[in-house]
């Protein structure tokens, strides 16, 4: 029963969230993030979304654009105080018979205000680069913006096993280089349903530079 209860209360905070975004009820979500885990609390928001947003006569597109930033606030929220926080994500695939991949990152201040946004065109490159690529570009943001830590998600948990793992390994040379310029560093995974943001500006990159129309 208090299990439930407590769903109940959680599924209420993230509702008005959803429903009227103000700063406090924003503030409650940070909270039950700082309490816990914020991948389910994440994955709690999304599933309320798509509810709400079946229930809504209206243009869902707004909820959802609301539901991506509410998920970063609580990604955001258990960063250390006075870290950075990111999001990359790469993509690579065929198109027009040959390969494109472009990249996508986001920047935020340790309050969670997002200051950069990143989508960026890198040619023919595998998936594996492109997220790399994704990573190396938010890293080299935050260092030109003066932010000296940074907490960055990616949601490819194979790159993040190898960077604690094999941190020497020669694919890393440049993330290497370029968390050397940084007090502290830590990356992090999510789940690619969290990372829809990222990810929506790395797939436009790609679009993008396959457009035969240079204003598309």
């Amino acid at each position: 029963m208090k299990r439930q209860n407590q769903a109940q209360q959680h599924n209420e905070v993230v509702d008005n969230a959803l429903l009227a975004p103000t700063d406090e009820n924003r503030e409650q979500l940070r909270l039950l993030a700082k309490a816990g885990d914020p991948g389910p609390l994440a994955e709690r928001i999304r599933r309320r979304a798509t509810l709400l947003a079946r229930r809504r006569s209206d243009d869902p597109a707004p909820l959802l654009r609301l539901r991506d930033e509410l998920i970063l606030t609580v990604y955001a929220a258990v960063a250390p105080k006075g870290w950075s926080c990111g999001w990359a994500d790469g993509a690579s695939f065929k198109t027009g018979g040959r390969r494109q991949a472009g990249i996508g990152g986001l920047l935020a201040v340790s309050d969670g205000t997002v200051i950069e946004w990143i989508s960026r065109s890198i040619g023919e490159e595998d998936a594996f680069a492109a997220e790399l690529a994704a990573l190396t570009a938010v890293m080299q943001c935050a260092t030109a913006r003066l932010q000296k830590r940074l907490w960055l998600y990616t949601d490819n948990r194979g790159l993040v096993q190898l960077w604690n793992e094999h941190r020497d390994d020669n694919r890393l040379n440049k993330l290497r280089g370029q968390a050397a310029g940084l007090e502290r560093f830590t990356l992090r995974a999510i789940p690619r349903l969290h990372n829809q943001p990222a990810n929506a500006l790395a797939r436009a990159a790609v679009r993008a530079s396959a457009s035969p129309d240079p204003f598309l």
